[in-house]
């Protein structure tokens, strides 16, 4: 058995210990134990991310068993149907919560039904590579970190030009628009001195839009890339048609597992000097019922947000998944690319939209 499927039954165990230890600490304080219900819905289905999330939430669940924790994870438009749809049934009990966790700001729709969303964790973009590749074009790590610090235009010229370049520079799978709006927001900021536009009208993104398309008139991204997905385009680097692709760390759980070791990135071209960076975020989301501050002795969802947020819990989930988070000192910085839940409700971001079909 490999080691790392010992780590989580470890922690179970360590958390059913500490559990008790806690227990008993309340009772000879006299305290009562925590109680109420929580429900939690969850898009983090891909593997490893779930299996790290499905291991602390059933620490959560010794270390507090006075709380009925109930939980769902499955992918990301199925749990937003559930969380709709529960949402809009009965009300909530005085003893009972909901959590979720959302990407980008879509908990937008949802304003005026949660108490509060927070980031979790934040992932940046970057151009993910096969390091493999690379070096038999001649290419190490900090080569290419010092070509990225050079900007765009000089990184893009110096591999387009390399003789024994076949493949793609970038691949693109915009078929779902996402990657190509990270993109349209990289290039924006790149030649705009750092600045990002209010709005998502097409004159205010046109820096970024004519800088894209000198990319693809460079013959820069695969051919197909109107017709390729996200996912696609992640695998492209392992499958020999593309040397880089931009993504979030999502391409840990896209990337053959046996591959991972093979995966490196380096910072989006010109971001790293100028100190900028475009990701996206998880966000929880609390829905909590109307209630008096002396209904229950504790908040249950505070006993949660708590448990999730600290530094030890994030650290391991990032530890268990190989997914690069950003430190929390450096979230509130964090420029978010712009989320597509607000395609039907934005005329500007349709109008966006419309220079990629």
């Amino acid at each position: 058995m490999k080691p790392k499927y010992l780590i989580p039954a470890a922690l179970l165990i360590l958390a059913a210990i500490t559990s008790g230890t806690v227990l008993l600490y309340r009772a000879s304080r006299g305290e009562a134990e925590p109680k109420g219900r929580i429900q939690a819905f969850f898009h983090l289905y891909a593997s490893p991310s779930r299996e790290a999330l499905d291991t602390l939430l059933k620490e959560f669940r010794a270390f507090y068993p006075g709380v009925e924790l109930s939980y769902t994870i499955e992918p990301y438009q199925d749990l937003r149907r559930s969380l709709t749809e529960r949402l809009s049934g009965p009300p909530l009990e005085k003893d009972e919560v909901l959590v979720s966790i959302l990407a980008g700001k879509d908990l937008d729709e949802y304003s005026g039904l949660y108490t509060e969303a927070v980031p979790w964790i934040s992932s940046a973009w970057r151009l993910y590579f096969d390091s493999r590749r690379l070096s038999e074009l001649g290419f190490g790590h900090d080569d290419l970190a010092a070509l990225s610090r050079r900007g765009m235009e000089s990184f893009s010229e110096t591999l387009l030009e390399h003789p024994d370049k076949a493949e793609a520079l970038f691949n693109l799978g915009s078929a779902f628009y996402l990657p190509w709006l990270a993109w349209i927001q990289h290039l924006q900021i790149a030649y705009s001195g750092g600045e990002i536009p209010e709005g998502y009208s097409p004159s205010a993104w046109s820096r970024g839009i004519q800088a894209w398309q000198t990319l693809v008139d460079a013959g820069c991204f695969n051919p197909d890339y109107r017709e390729t997905n996200f996912a696609s385009s992640q695998l492209a680097v392992q499958r020999g048609e593309g040397l880089f692709v931009l993504s979030d760390g999502s391409i840990y759980s896209t990337y053959p597992p046996r591959e991972r070791i093979h995966l490196d990135s380096i910072p989006f071209p010109g971001s790293e000097t100028a100190n900028w960076q475009v990701g996206s975020s998880f966000y929880i989301g609390v829905f909590t019922p109307q209630r008096d501050e002396d209904d229950a002795a504790f908040k249950i969802e505070d006993l949660l947000l708590d448990y999730l947020f600290s530094e030890g819990v994030r650290q391991r989930f990032l530890a268990a998944t190989g997914v690069p988070l950003l430190p929390r000192s450096n979230e509130n910085s964090l420029r978010e690319i712009p989320s597509l839940t607000q395609k039907a409700d934005d005329p500007e971001l349709q109008e966006l939209l419309k220079y990629l079909e």
